[in-house]
């Protein structure tokens, strides 16, 4: 038996824009990955990485421009479906091809949990930051705690109170005061956070346990005058994280 899930949104963006936003490699990195190369068309692939950690490439088998992406990898499955209406365009992802064993479960779970906050990413750079220029901070570690253990060493009980559309104000263990509007939270593992303060940028954090290790990842996209501070910001996060959990080696 094989499990599948769900991912939907609507957003105030051409089906063109979308599409784009889906298959162009620099229109990925502004709200997935941080490094991707795509080639295009039937057969082609889509890489994408994180860092050693986190890295995969998938093989396109279905390119119909503005209507519907598939790809694949190994028995995995990820179908796009864009439709206009209204004035929206609807996204809808179906994410196919796990397991029903156990084994499957944490890959399951994080995919299911992670696809929301990558669709606000998308979201906010189509709505809020359309045509601007985007820098992607992506910190992804291993690490010697659980998802709940990472998520209170982090934001340490500041936002466990707080749902979608509620004010923040976050002062992090890595030197930062933040403050703006929640958008997106299930209160333990995952937070997407407008930062007000720093133009709009958008803050999300995955707490999750991949292959047997905790796996923290802290992503940080940040516009306008603050790209100016990206490799500050990045590289003293990244010394800041190091030195809050223990890394441990990738398996």
């Amino acid at each position: 038996m094989a499990r599948s899930h769900e991912t939907i949104t609507q957003l105030a963006a051409s089906p063109e824009a979308v599409w784009k936003a889906i298959t162009d490699a620099e229109e990925i990195a502004r709200w997935f990955a941080p490094e991707v190369r795509v080639e295009p068309g039937p057969g082609g692939s889509i890489y994408f990485s994180w860092g050693p950690e986190a890295q995969g490439k998938m093989l396109i088998e279905t390119w119909e421009p503005n209507q519907r992406l598939r790809v694949t990898e190994n028995n995995i499955i990820i179908e796009y479906f864009i439709e206009a209406k209204d004035g929206l365009t609807t996204l809808r992802l179906v994410h196919s091809g796990f397991g029903d064993g156990t084994e499957w479960d944490g890959e399951y779970e994080g995919t299911k949990t992670g696809w929301p906050v990558f669709f606000r990413i998308l979201k906010h750079n189509l709505e809020q930051h359309p045509g601007e220029p985007v820098r992607q901070i992506s910190i992804t570690l291993p690490v010697d705690a659980s998802p709940d253990e990472q998520w209170a060493r982090l934001l340490g009980g500041q936002v466990d109170h707080l749902t979608a559309g509620a004010h923040y104000s976050l002062d992090l263990p890595l030197g930062d005061h933040l403050e703006g509007t929640i958008d997106h939270t299930d209160r333990r593992h995952v937070l997407a956070a407008v930062v007000q303060n720093w133009n709009r940028a958008l803050l999300t954090v995955f707490c999750e346990r991949a292959k047997e290790q905790g796996l923290l990842t802290v992503n940080l996209a940040v516009y306008g005058p603050t790209i100016a501070r990206a490799d500050e910001i990045e590289a003293r996060w990244r010394q800041a994280l190091k030195e809050l959990f223990v890394c441990t080696p990738s398996s």
